[in-house]
């Protein structure tokens, strides 16, 4: 009896891992995808900036404009995180 339920939780606990594996590896790709994606587009968005005037980053400055940006710039990279973490394979 012992044995049959040894082999029984050793079927559920390797599905349950199987699939734990699975969900994880495919939220780490996903976030790894967007993430780089994200991070070029803001790279060429900072890069863009170096062309502005002075008197037009003294302003955005003294705004705090770059302080709002990089919070909502977290915020955007926090949620697609989450976001990614849940992705899975359903069946339909």
């Amino acid at each position: 009896m012992p044995r049959l339920l040894i082999m029984i939780a050793g079927f559920i606990l390797e599905s349950a891992i199987k699939k734990l594996l699975l969900g994880a590896g495919l939220a780490l790709v996903s976030m790894t995808v967007i993430q780089t994606m994200f991070d070029r587009a803001l790279q060429k968005a900072v890069s863009q900036t170096g062309s502005m005037d002075n008197w037009i980053l003294g302003l955005i400055a003294i705004a705090k404009l770059d302080l709002c940006t990089s919070i909502i710039i977290g915020a955007v990279i926090a949620r697609v995180a989450i976001s990614s973490a849940s992705i899975s394979f359903r069946k339909a």
